[in-house]
């Protein structure tokens, strides 16, 4: 289950100059919306966008702050994993904001990472050129080079994100938010061209930015901190990976309460870290509890929940529960590839290892099913 995310901003800081009660109280409700969605309530978050766009339906439709709405709505949907009903609101939003560019950059951004999020590389691409065109921001330039390295494309992506550092190069670190961010996805670029020294560097880097420019107990460091976790176990350095895991999780049921999808990531990066590691007491009620998290917030359609049914199956196999590997492999490939598309390289993976789980149970397997726990995590 990844932790790292592309860069996925709401617009509520686009707004225009209030011009009259009614615009207020839309942007009341907007602001709303967002607190809600930032601590992890989507249900009630969906329920105050959807009565923003009605607002602004109703008495300025066909404006920015109305496609400000439109996108508001698809970034939680986005986030929620429910990309069928995101899109076309990205879409509507990015016609309505022509001739806005810095509204228009974000939108194209967003809906770019949503298509990246589901495989569609080639349509993702000129839609970020596009956000970083109007923008002429780095955040753009960052996911763009993201994107490059999930193709393979690793010359590009190192290109395209040093440009983007040169970009923040001007801008102090504490100025510039993205600053980690950029530095985040070098440490990935570096990690998929077998830099191991250079990335553990950089995400220590990331971990050090956030904590001088956010705060030790800031949401943003439990999550560097889980990236760092999730690099020591590829690394199969376990302890090192359970003490950050363990201090993520820590932080991040502080800062977001226990319930919030970003808790579950850590739940989930804990049991790997253990898993992997051949610490097994608390691994299944790890991955239970990050289902359960998961299912209340995002839903059991969501591709994490997916990818950490996966990581539980991985764990049955390993204990040889073939039949229980088997089942929860089965309805993982299902939601992948109804949410990413079945040439996805997330389902083409987990169909692998149905494979190996159904010929395991059947008694086909010509290697022991332990083995799977050496595999790269989801």
């Amino acid at each position: 289950m990844s932790t790292a995310h592309s860069f996925v901003p709401s617009v509520f800081l686009l707004f225009a100059e209030i011009a009259s009660p009614a615009q207020a109280d839309w942007r009341e409700r907007t602001l709303e919306a967002n607190r809600l969605s930032e601590t992890g309530k989507f249900q009630a978050a969906a329920k105050a966008y959807q009565d923003a766009i009605s607002e602004a339906e109703r008495l300025f439709p066909s404006t920015p702050d109305y496609a400000a709405s439109l996108n508001n709505l698809a970034s939680l949907y986005h986030r929620a994993g429910r990309y069928g009903e995101a899109e076309p609101l990205y879409r509507e939003a990015l016609g309505l904001a022509s001739g806005n560019d810095k509204l228009a950059g974000v939108v194209a951004n967003n809906l770019a990472a949503l298509l990246g999020a589901e495989g569609r590389y080639r349509e993702a691409e000129p839609l970020y050129r596009d956000a970083q065109a109007a923008l002429g921001d780095s955040f753009s330039l960052c996911n763009l080079a993201d994107l490059y390295r999930n193709e393979g494309r690793l010359a590009e992506a190192e290109a395209d994100a040093r440009k983007a550092m040169k970009i923040l190069e001007p801008t102090s670190q504490s100025e510039n938010p993205h600053y980690a961010d950029c530095l985040e996805i070098l440490a990935r670029i570096d990690r998929s061209t077998g830099r191991v020294e250079e990335a553990e560097e950089l995400l220590t880097r990331v971990l050090a930015v956030r904590e001088k420019t956010q705060g030790t107990s800031s949401a943003a460091v439990g999550i560097a901190l889980l990236d760092l976790a999730s690099f020591y176990t590829s690394q199969g350095r376990f302890a090192d990976a359970e003490t950050c895991a363990r201090r993520s999780v820590a932080i991040l049921e502080k800062a977001l309460g226990p319930d919030h999808p970003t808790v579950a990531a850590g739940l989930n990066g804990l049991a790997q870290a253990l898993r992997l590691g051949s610490h097994y007491v608390e691994v299944e009620p790890l991955y239970t509890r990050a289902l359960s998290i998961l299912a209340r917030s995002v839903g059991r359609e969501h591709p994490d929940y997916a990818r950490t049914l996966g990581n539980l199956a991985d764990y049955y196999l390993g204990q040889r529960r073939n039949s229980d590997a088997v089942r929860l492999y089965r309805r993982s490939v299902s939601v992948l590839a109804a949410a990413l598309g079945p040439e996805h390289p997330d389902v083409i993976r987990q169909r692998a290892r149905l494979a190996l789980a159904d010929a395991a149970l059947h008694g086909h397997a010509n290697r022991r099913a332990e083995t799977v726990k050496v595999s790269a995590p989801l």
